[in-house]
């Protein structure tokens, strides 16, 4: 089948890859949100000391799947489905958990659902990463991101770029603490979590 394709994946997986390779060393990663299976494939190919786990709606998982046959990798895992709300969270033990872009696509009331399922089913120690746009203080950081934000407003389906102190302070009740705010380019974050309890 003809593999689905990100120019977005493309430009920004090099730079989060400089990132996350500040925190991975081993262990079993689960990525909520896959997508198109890039990040998957090329993260794994990056950390090969990680098992790198696959997630996201039915719809997605054929053209995960062709990524992840074409790669080869035995490191990346085929994917399940799981999204908050509407599956339960996977029962393996996760040292890390990845996301990218989904956070602004989700309603509130299912990122508040995916931050109690993390803090539910993660052990002390584990990393959260989440990539995309965040506002500060109520303030975009770009007008390209406040014209986003307009975008997914509407949709009609509760998207929006989400403000930074309204996850952090979510993630916080579920045990987590901000451990960094890695500022990326094309006016995007990477909020990095560690379980505390």
């Amino acid at each position: 089948m003809h593999k689905p394709f990100s120019e977005a994946c493309q430009r920004n997986q090099e730079p989060i890859k400089v990132v996350l390779s500040q925190y991975l060393s081993s262990g079993n990663l689960l990525e909520v949100g896959s997508g198109t299976g890039q990040h998957a494939v090329y993260m794994g190919q990056a950390f090969r000391d990680i098992i790198w786990n696959t997630s996201d709606h039915i719809d997605y998982h054929k053209g995960i799947k062709s990524w992840i046959n074409d790669s080869g990798q035995k490191n990346v895992i085929e994917p399940i489905f799981y999204l908050a709300s509407s599956a339960e969270f996977p029962k393996n033990k996760y040292n890390y958990v990845y996301s990218a872009n989904t956070l602004h696509i989700m309603s509130w009331a299912n990122c508040k659902t995916l931050f109690k399922d993390l803090g539910d089913n993660l052990d002390k120690d584990a990393y959260v990463f989440f990539y995309g746009p965040f506002k500060y203080n109520e303030q975009f950081t770009s007008k390209s991101n406040e014209s986003f934000d307009h975008k997914l407003r509407s949709r009609g389906v509760g998207s929006a770029i989400r403000d930074f102190e309204d996850v952090k302070s979510q993630m916080e009740k579920e045990g987590f603490e901000l451990e960094n705010d890695h500022v990326m380019p094309a006016n995007n974050q990477i909020l990095v979590f560690k379980k505390a309890t």
